[in-house]
């Protein structure tokens, strides 16, 4: 996600993979942090996220149930398997593949 300093609007970043969502509201900027050295993993360009920006993120729907406080949401974001690594995870074990690239193709 990327954040306009004078506007603060945030808009997203297509041609890099997402960051990866962890069970926190922060999205850190790409690439590596030295923890050890001291590095901090958030910066002043961290962005917040939503819950259901996370939820998106992780393919999963808007709607889709999550319970607690928003600590707790968050957690249950982070941990979870997205659905869509799961079905191409399925897919490739059950040699269902073509199956899938049909059912995403159609649902796009």
């Amino acid at each position: 996600m990327l954040v306009d300093r004078r506007t603060k609007a945030r808009g997203w970043c297509w041609e890099r993979p997402a960051t990866a969502v962890c069970a926190d509201p922060r999205l850190a900027a790409p690439g590596h942090r030295d923890r050890a050295g001291g590095e901090p993993q958030f910066g002043p360009d961290s962005v917040r996220l939503t819950v259901q920006e996370a939820l998106l993120l992780q393919s999963f729907p808007v709607d889709y149930p999550v319970q607690g406080s928003m600590t707790a949401q968050f957690r249950q974001v982070g941990n979870a398997v997205p659905p869509l690594l799961a079905a191409h995870v399925i897919a490739a074990a059950t040699g269902l593949t073509d199956r899938l690239h049909h059912r995403l193709g159609a649902a796009s």
